[in-house]
């Protein structure tokens, strides 16, 4: 399923002026990656569009370097990471923290 994207201007604008700084760069288009996804949080398709026309980039060269590297994310990340570790031990633990999770936000 996917976000809604709900870019503002100012992010747009930001996110331009990087562009024009690395436009003509040979290797800027990871920089440009990094920085987008620092104005946004992830990167969406719209904005990989902004990024292949603003750098002449082919928009299919952009999604393969967003999917190759696991630093890049299409989707927004949640307000609350969560890491869930899947040693035996933690096993009876995890259990019950998904007990009194569930009941939590139910």
């Amino acid at each position: 399923m996917a976000v809604p994207f709900n870019g503002t201007k100012k992010q747009e604008d930001e996110l331009r002026k990087v562009i024009e700084a690395h436009k003509g760069e040979k290797g800027a288009t990871i920089p440009v990656l990094h920085e987008a996804q620092s104005i946004y949080g992830y990167l969406p398709i719209e904005v990989q569009k902004m990024i292949s026309e603003g750098l002449d980039v082919p928009l299919a060269e952009i999604y393969g370097i967003v999917t190759f590297y696991t630093q890049f994310s299409l989707n927004p990340k949640g307000v609350y990471p969560m890491f869930v570790s899947e040693r035996l031990v933690m096993s009876r633990a995890a259990g019950i923290f998904w007990i009194s999770l569930k009941s939590f936000l139910v």
